[in-house]
């Protein structure tokens, strides 16, 4: 028997996601997502045989590291600032979203936009949505100085593979929210 499995909701108004070894419910969803349910049961169920360590997709990623430091460079050899720190398109502001854009066109799996609040950065998710997600990001210390939407251009950088970050995410969690979208 599977450790998590999809079961109507006794009054007949939604599902639930089973958790077999706890004897308890792991999420609910309403009746008329019941696709969603089973999605998320076969999700967690291919998290616990392939975890979230390694695996096709992680490989996938870590072989990319030049190009995807490679892709980082061309964006930022083309972005120019004058003396004020403006840029014709960009204004005041940095280039992850440009340095994400180019990364996920490298990438052979589903990518998500992703980002983190204060700070205003961009980074991407890739994801298989089964067994593994990854935050794949260049951290904007490498090649911006600022916050908000205020940022200048470092000199002379030279983008490497080791400034890409390939952080393991909760794949459930991932899943999960695509689920009640």
């Amino acid at each position: 028997m599977a450790r998590y499995d999809v079961r109507e909701d006794p009054e007949g108004d939604g599902w639930y996601v089973w958790d077999n070894e706890a004897d308890d419910m792991h999420h609910r969803f309403d009746d008329d997502a019941e696709e969603a349910a089973y999605d998320l049961a076969r999700t967690l169920n291919a998290a616990l045989i392939n975890p979230r360590e390694g695996g096709p997709l992680r490989e996938q990623l870590e072989a990319q590291r030049e190009a995807f430091a490679a892709a980082a460079q061309r964006v930022y050899d083309e972005w120019e600032q004058d003396e004020d720190g403006l840029d014709e398109e960009l204004g005041g502001g940095g280039i992850c979203d440009q340095i994400a854009a180019a990364i996920a066109g490298l990438i052979e799996c589903d990518t998500i936009e992703a980002g983190q609040d204060g700070d205003d950065h961009a980074w991407l998710i890739a994801t298989d949505w089964v067994a593994e997600a990854y935050q794949v990001d260049i951290h904007p210390s490498f090649y911006e100085d600022g916050g908000g939407y205020s940022w200048r251009k470092l000199p002379g950088v030279q983008f490497t593979g080791e400034m890409v970050t390939i952080a393991p995410l909760d794949v459930t969690l991932i899943a999960q929210q695509r689920a009640e979208y």
